[in-house]
């Protein structure tokens, strides 16, 4: 199974965090159905997430309150949080072939959306979020949870000002959607990585970009349970 774009765009089902081993696929611990992302106002490109029990939105909120919407009318709920980042989440959503996703008030926003299939039906374990401190840089300071089961989703988030070039993030987290920032204040980006831990434990993510962002900048991690 592979992707199509690791950035903006879609992707078919892919396999994420797979133990096992011998012929052909192991079974997977959870399945990535399909992402997109969007900047402002416009609906996404569409994307088939039939078949995912568990959606997951990193919102980059030039203005707020911002309230995400899809086309198929779910309820999102709040995960996490502050300042100008927001991650948003879906326990066992109505699904399409067709799916797309807005924000209202959008502002200079920005919306990294993954869908999944392997959560629980009350899926949300533990968050954090942090402001990271005004100034330039290029690391960007992680925010460390402790999950409470194994084989958790962990998805990290991050909203930026400007562009930051490119992104990397260690402790095993992969970067699926990256939306950069548009060069002007207000104008927001933002990136969405995930990584599913075997084993619970202590994780801290570190973000890199290889150009310096500026003003304030906000870190988000929020982790998942396996059914």
């Amino acid at each position: 199974m592979t992707e199509i774009g690791p950035t903006i765009g879609i992707a078919t089902p892919s396999y994420v965090g797979v133990p096992g081993a011998g012929a052909g696929p192991p079974p997977a611990v959870w399945v990535r159905v399909a992402m997109t992302g969007v900047y402002d106002s416009t609906p996404s490109p569409a994307i088939n997430t039939t078949g995912a029990d568990l959606l997951v939105a990193v919102i980059a909120q030039g203005s707020s309150p911002v309230t995400i919407t899809d086309s198929a009318a779910n309820t999102w709920v709040t995960a996490v949080s502050l300042g100008n980042e927001t991650i948003s989440y879906v326990g066992s959503p109505t699904t399409s072939a067709t799916h797309t996703f807005s924000l209202t008030n959008p502002n200079g926003s920005a919306i990294a959306v993954l869908a999944y299939s392997g959560s629980r039906a009350s899926p949300l374990d533990q968050t954090r979020i942090a402001a990271v401190t005004t100034g330039a840089f290029t690391s960007q300071p992680g925010v460390g949870i402790t999950p409470t089961a194994n084989n958790e989703l962990i998805i990290n988030g991050g909203c930026f000002t400007r562009s930051i070039g490119s992104v990397s993030i260690d402790s095993g987290l992969t970067v699926r959607q990256f939306l950069d920032g548009r060069g002007v204040f207000g104008f927001f980006g933002a990136v969405a990585a995930d990584f599913v831990q075997p084993t619970a434990g202590l994780i801290n993510p570190t973000m890199t970009t290889t150009l310096a962002s500026q003003f304030t900048n906000y870190n988000a991690i929020a982790s998942f349970f396996h059914a």
